[in-house]
């Protein structure tokens, strides 16, 4: 950092010019920023793993507890509410774990355009008649190395953020896509991409920095925990990828997942 800062003040007019202060600022916010996500990330990781104990015990204990009632028994619906309540909190430290980047991925080699296809029979039966799915692959055969379950899990709820933010109706798009970096030469590895486009409310500037803060959310608290875009940004950058988001007031949002492709095994030479 400050040897970005000496190096700055050579092209500016003076040490305390105004682009060199604001450009010392945005470093110095950037700095803490980062500071904090790795703190929150760490406290996050650290709730999930107490979390799994506990929900062990309550799920290994009711289970007993049911056994020994019986099917009839009238305190079984209880029962069940208890086990219901376990599951959705083991839901929950799943995506601690996948925001704190430490959730387990079974890495393997996956064809890109299969992630987005799986997606359709989890997705058409939670759309309504108004939204119209859309899943374009042009991924031209390129596999990628990853968690396909957990891809899918980051893809899933973008998309269903994306109907979220249609309740009017609209078009839901998934395309799949090849393209060269343009920063390394063309032998390189490819990157896939993996956009999710609504034609919903879209994101405002001020929010749009904040999205992928854990516990952050504008829908309602018994709708949201706020940890979803969180996840979804922990389990790609797991995967050696990013996630960007390009959105606008009334016209809605893509979201786009970028992963490596992964680099086909090289054949013996015949000679």
């Amino acid at each position: 950092m400050l040897r970005t800062e000496a190096r700055m003040s050579t092209t500016t007019s003076g040490p305390h010019s105004p682009a060199t202060s604001n450009e010392r600022r945005r470093l110095e916010d950037g700095l803490a920023q980062a500071r904090r996500s790795q703190a929150i990330a760490l406290l996050a990781s650290g709730v999930a793993q107490e979390l799994s104990s506990l929900l062990a015990a309550i799920l290994g204990f009711s289970d007993l507890v049911s056994d020994e009632l019986g099917l009839g028994h009238p305190l079984q619906a209880q029962l069940a509410e208890i086990h219901c309540a376990a599951d959705h909190s083991a839901a929950l430290t799943h995506d601690l774990r996948a925001f704190a980047g430490r959730q387990l991925l079974e890495r393997q080699p996956v064809p890109a355009g299969e992630i987005a296809e799986g997606l359709q029979w989890l997705l058409r039966p939670t759309l309504s008649e108004r939204i119209e799915l859309v899943i374009d692959d042009a991924s031209d055969g390129a596999v990628v190395l990853g968690d396909r379950g957990q891809l899918e899990q980051a893809l899933l709820y973008l998309a269903l953020n994306g109907r979220d933010a249609m309740g009017a109706g609209g078009m839901l798009t998934i395309r799949t896509t090849v393209a060269a970096d343009a920063t390394t030469s063309e032998t390189a590895a490819r990157t896939v991409r993996i956009s999710v486009s609504d034609t919903g409310t879209g994101i405002s500037d001020d929010l749009r920095g904040r999205i992928f803060e854990p516990f952050f959310t504008t829908k309602e608290p018994h709708r949201a925990t706020g940890l979803g875009l969180a996840a979804v940004l922990g389990i790609v950058e797991q995967s050696g990828g990013r996630v960007t988001v390009d959105s606008e007031p009334g016209h809605g949002s893509t979201f786009t997942v970028e992963i490596p492709e992964m680099e086909p095994p090289a054949t013996a030479g015949v000679g």
